[in-house]
């Protein structure tokens, strides 16, 4: 069966409201608490797509989010019946040996349908209520209305899979494909057999907008059983590592890349236990890398040594020198946390050696005082900070390592030059 390939057809509308959706649809399987195992997806098939895997059998869920300002939707809308044909396809190529739900999700209200339709040779006009409100309300449906939206998708599937051509062999090959298609098996549908496809469509109009959408998930994460004290102002972290994950994920090629499992979403909410809140990060370490832009001391911190005591020993060059590595060590991989702690280790430093400028060193222990001076103010200036920022490393040996680092980064020296 030659079906159209809608996948990852536009990748732009509502795609903060599909990863949103994604989000929630997560959330809700993690709270169930259920040891059921589950692959979520987004641009795959639908905009989004779930399987569950429990004891009782396998449950695949298809959906398509729209986000839609302005307009109200009908049956006949563009957004709709695309919708219902791709379903119809789905649906087809349904293994019953599964349970499929289908689902419609838009910030769309719902509008009056007008097209008179022609069922069964007489003009038909339309219902007097609004279809998908009747649809969403899970109220009782009519004959008529299922015979109404039966006429509308057979209409826009012959269009979808037959494009008029006055070419003889392009009629042919059109035909071919409509042939080829789901069309006939729509059309041959009873009545129950109709009723059936559109009950596997859950629908939700004038849902939140993102906005609100995004509060809902930011609930829905606190009230998850994998949150805990840990995670305390850390919601939004997660969310966005959630929707990191979503967005390196979307265009893998393999479905098993794609997807995201209950082991992943266990693995973010252990990672943003270490997060800082972003309610709680310093922001100077955006300053680090404009300071960069200032330096033009280049020696190194035994050469610095070097120029205000030559006397200094070897030894304690070394051992000072392992100790600005072992900074250089923390450094690697790390967070704007540390980058802010280094950011203000500097301007404490700064401000100790614009006050004592001048120091005349003579003997080793002078230097190794000042290098200990630097450490302390350094140290002031972080617990100080620390009341209304959170560092991920503010201990007093570390502190020392940066102070080093710093002067083997050409960022300060004991002398002026």
């Amino acid at each position: 069966m030659n079906t159209i390939n809608r996948e990852a057809s536009d990748k732009t509308k509502g795609f903060r409201l599909q990863k949103l959706r994604a989000i929630k649809l997560i959330l809700d399987e993690i709270t169930l608490g259920n040891s059921n195992q589950f692959y979520i997806a987004i641009e795959n098939v639908e905009d989004v797509s779930k399987r569950v895997v429990s004891d009782d059998g396998t449950h695949d869920h298809f959906e398509e989010d729209k986000y839609i300002e302005s307009s109200n939707l009908t049956i006949s809308s563009d957004a709709v019946v695309n919708t219902l044909v791709s379903f119809f396809d789905i649906y087809c190529g349904w293994n019953h040996d599964n349970t499929l739900s289908l689902g419609f999700y838009s910030t769309a209200k719902t509008g009056k349908e007008k097209k008179v339709l022609t069922i069964n040779s007489a003009k038909t006009p339309p219902p007097s209520n609004h279809i998908l409100d009747i649809l969403a309300s899970k109220l009782e449906v009519t004959n008529e209305v299922f015979l109404y939206i039966k006429e509308i998708l057979c209409i826009e599937y012959k269009k979808q899979y037959f494009k008029q051509s006055d070419n003889e062999e392009e009629k042919r090959k059109q035909k071919q494909r409509l042939e080829n298609s789901n069309y006939n098996k729509l059309k041959s549908l009873n009545l129950n057999e109709f009723k059936a496809f559109i009950n596997t469509i859950h629908w939700n109009f004038n849902s939140d907008d993102t906005i609100n959408l995004k509060e809902d998930v930011l609930d829905s994460i606190k009230k998850s059983p994998y949150y805990n004290f840990n995670h305390r102002s850390k919601a939004e972290i997660i969310n966005s590592l959630l929707m990191e994950v979503l967005d390196e994920r979307q265009n893998k090629q393999n479905l098993s890349q794609k997807v995201i499992t209950k082991s992943d979403v266990e693995l973010i909410f252990m990672k943003a236990e270490g997060e800082i809140s972003s309610k709680k990060l310093d922001p100077a370490w955006k300053k680090l890398d404009e300071e960069a832009k200032n330096i033009f001391d280049k020696r190194n911190l035994e050469q610095k040594i070097q120029a205000v005591y030559s006397d200094f020993p070897l030894r304690y060059h070394q051992n000072l020198a392992r100790k600005a590595c072992l900074s250089k060590e923390e450094s690697n991989g790390c967070d704007k946390s540390y980058l802010s702690l280094k950011y203000r280790t500097f301007v404490a430093c700064e401000d100790y050696l614009m006050n004592n400028s001048t120091i005349i060193y003579t003997t080793k222990e002078q230097v190794m005082s000042t290098l200990t001076s630097l450490k302390e103010k350094a140290e002031i200036s972080i617990k100080t900070l620390s009341s209304d920022y959170t560092y991920t490393i503010s201990n007093e040996e570390s502190i020392y390592c940066v102070v080093l680092d710093l002067i083997d980064e050409c960022y300060i020296a004991l002398d002026e030059i």
